[in-house]
């Protein structure tokens, strides 16, 4: 079986997620290693977000095999799943690069990123949620 455009997608933004999540863990040590009682939560919170979003992108790999919708609706729920986990994964980094402590009490600067990683994101898993239901 070939590899769809949507597969190739969640592919390649999971491995990214991935690389990102893993270079994200050496600030972590240099801060702790420093001295900080405690990592930053934004530091961490992108970190391990990229961490989750690598997983859920590479095991959607999976629902788009199953999912019986074309192959235009798949890549479009691709797209909108990997632009989110880049968007959150940005307004995360630049959470912690400019120092926010608490996005919601500072209305922070990044609220848009947020906003639209959380349109895009149920949107994108609710065609391949759809799509699998429709093939079992």
């Amino acid at each position: 079986m070939a590899i769809t455009a949507a597969e190739e997608v969640l592919i390649a933004g999971g491995v990214l997620n991935l690389a990102y999540g893993v270079l994200l863990g050496y600030p972590i040590t240099v801060i702790r290693a420093k001295g900080a009682p405690a990592t930053p939560k934004y530091v961490l919170a992108a970190h391990v977000g990229t961490l989750l979003h690598a997983a859920i992108l590479l095991g959607l790999v999976w629902a788009a095999r199953l999912s019986t919708l074309g192959p235009g609706w798949q890549d479009v729920a691709a797209w909108l799943v990997v632009v989110s986990s880049a968007l959150i994964a940005a307004k995360d980094t630049l959470n912690w690069l400019t120092g926010v402590q608490d996005e919601f009490s500072e209305k922070a600067k990044t609220v848009p990123l947020a906003a639209l990683a959380a349109l895009g994101e149920p949107i994108g898993i609710g065609i391949f949620v759809v799509g699998v239901l429709k093939a079992l």
